[in-house]
């Protein structure tokens, strides 16, 4: 199902997806029930999170700025 957002698997970790486009790049880090979805392209990770709850049950949603980790 990932793969058909535009996802590629890591060969490092099968629980890492990696999205890259034009505008940025989205990493997705999928363990048993709990997702964890960061990168810089604000647009795409808002279409990701609505394609998601729109083919999944609705999930709380809650977001971080974890900017400072990333520099």
């Amino acid at each position: 199902m990932i793969s058909s957002l535009g996802f590629v698997s890591s060969s490092h970790d099968s629980v890492l997806f990696i999205k890259c486009t034009d505008t940025g790049r989205i990493i997705l880090s999928l363990y048993v029930d709990d997702m964890i979805i960061t990168g810089n392209d604000i647009d795409d990770i808002l279409v990701l999170k609505t394609e998601l709850t729109r083919r999944f049950e609705r999930r709380i949603w809650v977001l971080f700025d974890i900017s400072w980790v990333l520099r």
